[in-house]
């Protein structure tokens, strides 16, 4: 799942990322608040690029910081809860966090 993942993120395929997102995490990152202190990061403002949506986000910070991750380890919290993890500058970083949800593994707002 995490690779097939992976390849739609690398591709660009913003829709077939959007199906692996819980509504957490949808809700998350189409608010309004979020988004603003998004577009404060450095690597954004120093480029002009403004966040509007779900989709500009996906594009301008997803693809970019999560298509030459790789997967490092995974972390089981529970039954129904995952962590994976992947090293960035030496450290252990959080890659995806998921949530089983009628079955289906969802990448999920950490809320646990």
């Amino acid at each position: 799942m995490i690779a097939e993942l992976d390849s739609k993120i690398s591709q660009g395929q913003y829709e077939g990322w959007l199906s692996h997102l819980s509504a957490n995490y949808i809700e998350y990152y189409n608010s309004p608040e979020i988004l603003h202190r998004i577009n404060q990061y450095p690597q954004l403002l120093d480029n002009g690029i403004v966040i509007k949506d779900l989709e500009d986000y996906f594009q301008w910070v997803v693809v970019p910081s999560r298509s030459q991750a790789s997967l490092e380890d995974i972390v089981f919290l529970g039954e129904n809860q995952v962590v994976a993890y992947t090293t960035y500058e030496g450290k252990r970083a959080k890659l995806y966090e998921f949530e089983k949800l009628n079955g289906v593994w969802k990448i999920r707002k950490e809320m646990w």
